[in-house]
């Protein structure tokens, strides 16, 4: 991980999201192929409510690159 990466794809293919306290909860990005898995994805993430907006604002892009929504959306 680079210091600088709230977000990021680690070596299992997976996204990483790191918390305000440094921890880092997986989201797997092979169940991530809809909008509404987007979506659910980032409810879950959001109910923890320990991200920062750069955090989730990274996660929401990576996932939507993923599902083909581009990173503009």
């Amino acid at each position: 991980m680079k210091s600088n990466e709230s977000a990021y794809i680690d070596d299992t293919g997976k996204l990483a999201v790191i918390d305000i306290f440094d921890s880092v909860r997986h989201v797997p990005l092979a169940e991530v192929d809809t909008p509404e898995q987007l979506i659910q994805q980032l409810q879950l993430l959001t109910s923890q409510s320990s991200f920062s907006h750069k955090a989730l604002d990274m996660a929401f892009e990576i996932m939507a690159e993923k599902i083909g929504l581009g990173a503009g959306c």
